[in-house]
């Protein structure tokens, strides 16, 4: 995996954009509570939004900040984080299940969050990315969050826009990420990303207790979710 010099900050429009620090992973965490779980349909959907629901080790791994992928905002006169696009270096040796899928005892810990699990498992586990790009090492793009008074700046597409250019520099071939937004999708397609699998959510049947956990999900709010993938030219 080539590497090049990567731009750790800008600035723009009164806001630092930067590379993320693992001693932010606490600010991080903050923000997808206040912003992030109780606005994702998926989650608002079946209640997954309080702290007891969610477990910031199985989120936000140790580590995973330290990895140089991550991108965060921040409002230079407080210091607070406005926004952050949460991403993994997943070499393909490393690439593994989710422990929500994996442990049954810790699924039933977090009853609420593991059916969010489970269907996102069930969209991407069927595809190989790295077969597919035929590459060994992908940057997954986990979570994107941007405080709700801030949204009218611009900030989740220059957190994608310097993601990307993060990955390239870093000389990942490939990024990809779950569009699970109304209109997320239209997003990506847009920076030319390829729609590789979906599943229509009033179909889908946990497999845990074969219920249909989503099948009272307004459609108008979300009615798939997408895997989507792009390599970087």
């Amino acid at each position: 995996m080539e590497s090049h010099s990567v731009p750790s900050e800008r600035v723009i429009d009164g806001l630092r954009y930067r590379v993320a620090r693992p001693d932010d992973r606490d600010a991080i965490w903050k923000l997808m509570l206040q912003d992030f779980f109780p606005k994702t349909p998926l989650n608002k959907h079946i209640g997954g939004v309080n702290p007891e629901d969610l477990n910031i080790d199985l989120t936000l791994p140790p580590g995973l900040l330290g990895q140089g992928v991550t991108v965060v905002t921040e409002d230079p006169s407080s210091g607070a984080l406005v926004g952050a696009r949460v991403s993994s270096l997943v070499p393909r040796q490393s690439a593994k299940r989710h422990p929500l899928v994996l442990d049954q005892q810790l699924a039933a810990r977090y009853p609420k969050d593991a059916i969010v699990t489970r269907v996102l498992d069930h969209l991407t586990t069927p595809v190989d990315l790295y077969s597919h790009y035929n590459v060994d090492t992908v940057v997954d793009f986990k979570y994107l969050v941007v405080l709700e008074a801030m949204r009218s700046r611009s900030i989740a597409k220059r957190l994608i826009d310097f993601s990307l250019e993060l990955a390239k520099l870093r000389g990942v071939p490939v990024v990809n990420v779950v569009a699970a937004h109304r209109h997320a999708g239209r997003i990506f397609e847009g920076l030319g990303f390829d729609r590789l699998n979906s599943v229509l959510l009033v179909e889908y049947n946990d497999p845990v207790d074969g219920e249909r956990p989503f099948a009272g999900l307004d459609p108008e709010e979300l009615r798939e979710i997408v895997l989507y993938a792009k390599r970087i030219e």
